[in-house]
């Protein structure tokens, strides 16, 4: 016979709860494969060797590392970044370039043009049979390395003998002064 521990009743150890209250018999645990009762501690059946209890759950933490994720995003902004900022900042080489004009025409004034490198850098006018200096300051793509060839031409417009043109080659280093030899136009 068997106890009650909830109302005192006795039971049949065949029995599975209690015949006065309906309470199970918590010191069996029933099988529910092939319904044998076993101790309330066992955890697979002595008869057929069920599981009795549910595993228990084990859970894992998922593992994100936010300082991982956060390194990767001050990687990814640093390598974006300091490569821009480096080319807004310092994105070229120049130099000082003096370039002298000289006007061939005798009687009248004509307007010149001078280009590095097929770009205008200044224009104006000059008189009959006068010089004229002007400093420039080219400047070229760091990809092009520090040293590079230009072309320096100038040319003049009007004066009665009409358009004329004089250009002449450097080799010029970053951060250098030169003078060119003098063009006439």
């Amino acid at each position: 016979m068997i106890r009650c521990n909830n109302c005192g009743a006795e039971s049949s150890e065949e029995n599975n709860f209690c015949q006065q209250c309906g309470a199970t018999f918590s010191q069996y645990v029933i099988c529910t494969r092939c319904g044998h009762r076993n101790s309330k501690d066992a955890t697979f059946c002595n008869n057929c060797s069920n599981r009795l209890r549910p595993m228990p759950e084990v859970y894992c933490k998922k593992r994100t590392n936010k300082n991982t994720v956060k390194l990767a995003f001050v990687l990814l902004a640093l390598i974006l970044i300091i490569p821009v900022t480096y080319l807004a900042i310092d994105n070229y080489y120049s130099c000082e370039v003096k370039v002298t004009v000289t006007s061939t025409h005798i009687t009248e004034t004509v307007d010149y043009y001078i280009y590095i490198d097929g770009q205008q850098k200044a224009s104006g006018t000059v008189e009959p049979g006068k010089t004229w200096i002007w400093t420039l300051n080219p400047s070229w793509s760091l990809l092009d390395g520090e040293t590079k060839e230009i072309t320096i031409k100038a040319t003049s417009q009007g004066g009665g003998l009409g358009s004329q043109s004089d250009s002449t080659k450097i080799t010029v280093t970053n951060n250098v002064s030169y003078e060119t030899r003098p063009l006439f136009i």
